[in-house]
């Protein structure tokens, strides 16, 4: 089984409309089965937010392990990190961006704190969550195929994940300088700690839907940018063999 996570209905509709209702997980959060491609599919849907993200993530984990987490949705960009609405981005790591504390020499994350935020096999990870470089690799093919399909860019790197978003430009600036992030989520960091500390595969696509910085949005697509990282996720799951990849 793969499973798909997402915060809203909006950034899920089309990928729902393959499935079927499934329930809910405890805590009221909706789940929908099927089959995607070749593919067995668990999707949930965690609500907006970090906290959210997580418990989803983990009452879905500890029912059944799937041999991919795939979190997806609408995200910021960073301005001059070469992508615009409508892009697609896809990580190569997800980041933690505001654990940590604010003090009067800077900012100071989990690992100058030192308090790990998974704790494992893999051992200590602090701010930063790894998405699995195998499975990575698969991806980037779908996103390109989408890309070029849609006549828009793709780019992987970074995922910021915050609480408060950048709504100025110097919220925006500091971050994208601290952490040198793509673009910016407020669930993807949140479900990659959960995935790293059960030990499955976390694989993070968005569709850009603004730039980050001042709060304009008229300058703003989120129809756009949900029906770009749907049809990338939807070109991976049609795409993908049903066999491992190699690490």
């Amino acid at each position: 089984m793969i499973a798909l996570i997402a915060a809203t209905p909006l950034e899920t509709d089309q990928l729902r409309a393959a499935l079927d209702a499934g329930g809910e997980l405890p805590g009221g959060f909706a789940q929908f089965h099927g089959r995607i491609g070749r593919h067995s599919v668990s999707l949930v849907l965690s609500g907006v937010g970090k906290t959210n993200a997580a418990a989803a993530t983990a009452l879905l984990l500890a029912r059944s392990l799937p041999r991919l987490v795939i979190s997806f949705g609408c995200g910021g960009a960073f301005p001059g990190r070469g992508l615009d609405v409508g892009d697609l981005a896809l990580s190569t790591e997800e980041i933690q961006g505001d654990e940590g504390a604010e003090t009067s020499r800077g900012f100071l994350d989990m690992g100058d704190l030192g308090f790990a935020l998974v704790q494992g096999a893999a051992g200590q990870l602090y701010n930063r969550l790894p998405a699995s470089a195998c499975w990575r690799e698969r991806a980037q093919a779908a996103l390109a195929l989408t890309a070029a399909r849609r006549r828009c860019r793709w780019q992987a790197g970074p995922f910021v994940t915050v609480s408060t978003c950048s709504g100025s430009e110097a919220r925006s600036s500091a971050l994208a300088e601290r952490w040198q992030g793509l673009c910016e989520t407020m669930e993807g960091a949140a479900v990659a700690q959960i995935c790293a500390a059960f030990g499955v595969p976390f694989v993070g696509i968005r569709g850009i839907s603004n730039l980050t910085g001042e709060r304009d949005l008229s300058a703003w697509d989120l129809p756009r940018a949900v029906d770009a990282a749907q049809q990338a996720v939807r070109e991976l799951l049609l795409t993908l063999p049903t066999e491992e990849p190699s690490p």
